[in-house]
């Protein structure tokens, strides 16, 4: 009951004012997610409420963003998601850091580059050049972030990017099959 109508409350078209989100919203989508993990022992259902109501106040745009990232990190430290979960998460917490661009800028990039870390420690390699390119786009415009480039630096050689194309603005990878023949794929960013 308390999860449809706290889904019922973010598919309204009216934006919530924040004080509605935390007086109305919080209680109910907390109220939801104790009920499935506790009584029900369904911490699934728990964290499809929880991804679902992330989405819905990433939409809302404003500050929703923020009570999105809230549940993000409530779900993160839920112990129910994976690897790839926590990757897809985490993730995610940048993309709302990044509806909120310019105000949270520096926040997404380093989300982003949490999210590099992680899917480079479950392999996904793909997916960690991605994070670290949105990561890298805003620490270049950004001063005082010298003591980051070390850190940027090891990422970077971890993925085989190359600090000159890094420069440019534009990389090539190159991911050949395990086998070594040339049946690799080359993914172009710019």
């Amino acid at each position: 009951m308390q999860e449809m109508t706290a889904l019922t409350l973010l598919l309204l078209p009216s934006p919530l004012p924040p004080a509605k989100r935390t007086e109305t919203l919080d209680p109910l989508l907390d109220s939801a997610i104790y009920s499935y993990t506790a009584r029900s022992s369904s911490p699934y259902f728990s964290l499809r409420t929880t991804i679902i109501s992330i989405e819905l106040l990433t939409l809302k745009g404003g500050t929703a963003p923020d009570d999105a990232v809230k549940w993000a990190v409530k779900a993160l430290s839920s112990g129910t998601l994976g690897d790839i979960g926590s990757c897809l998460i985490i993730e995610r917490i940048s993309n709302c850091y990044k509806v909120m661009h310019p105000k949270r800028r520096r926040k997404m990039a380093l989300w982003s580059m949490l999210a590099c870390e992680s899917w480079m420690g479950v392999g996904c390699k793909t997916s960690a050049v991605r994070c670290l390119w949105e990561a890298l786009g805003v620490y270049r415009e950004c001063q005082g972030f010298e003591r980051l480039g070390g850190h940027l630096a090891g990422l970077m050689e971890s993925l085989g990017m190359r600090r000159e194309e890094v420069e440019k603005g534009t990389e090539v990878v190159d991911m050949q099959h395990e086998a070594g023949d040339s049946g690799g794929i080359t993914v172009e960013f710019a």
